[in-house]
């Protein structure tokens, strides 16, 4: 009997563990490269497939390692020129101001959860002139696909998903 009842512990747990993972979770950063000119505001933008009360913000070191800025959340605060937002269940935001020409660099958000999921980095360029072509601050051309609308479900988490998908140059 002991020995059955530790059996069903172990299963309980590892299923408890199981529920954790982040299978189907995902963090993702829509803006590939963010062009701002040097005195401006660059506001990056991070969206997590399931509900978070946070995410943490890194930026990448010339040797790959990464270092952390901040900690967006619902309670957040001006860090210096950072300043975070959580704009809603699974939208956060950080925005760099005054931005100057060392701020460049690519930009990381992470989930805060037990199991930490990176999004692909933004780069975010701080240039006084945009390459010939490039779409000028403010007329930055957007691909809208409407697939379906934001959706958001309630099973045992929290979780949000969108077909919409726009990918900013």
């Amino acid at each position: 009997p002991r020995k059955r009842i530790l059996a069903s512990m172990s299963y309980g747990l590892l299923g408890t563990l199981l529920l954790l993972l982040p299978e189907g979770r995902w963090v993702q950063q829509r803006q590939r490269q963010l062009w701002v000119r040097p005195g401006e505001t660059a506001e990056l933008s991070c969206h997590t497939s399931h509900a978070s009360n946070s995410v943490n913000w890194y930026k990448e070191k010339p040797d790959g390692g990464l270092y952390w800025i901040y900690w967006s959340s619902e309670f957040s605060f001006m860090k210096g020129k950072y300043l975070g937002k959580k704009k809603s269940q699974c939208n956060f935001s950080l925005s760099v101001s005054p931005v100057q020409r060392e701020d460049s660099g690519v930009y990381y958000c992470s989930s805060s959860d037990f199991f930490p999921l990176f999004g692909n980095g933004t780069r975010l360029i701080v240039t006084s002139e945009y390459p010939v072509g490039h779409p000028a601050a403010g007329d930055i051309a957007t691909e809208v696909s409407k697939k379906s609308s934001k959706a958001c479900f309630f099973v045992f988490f929290f979780f949000c998903s969108t077909a919409q998908v726009q990918n900013e140059v």
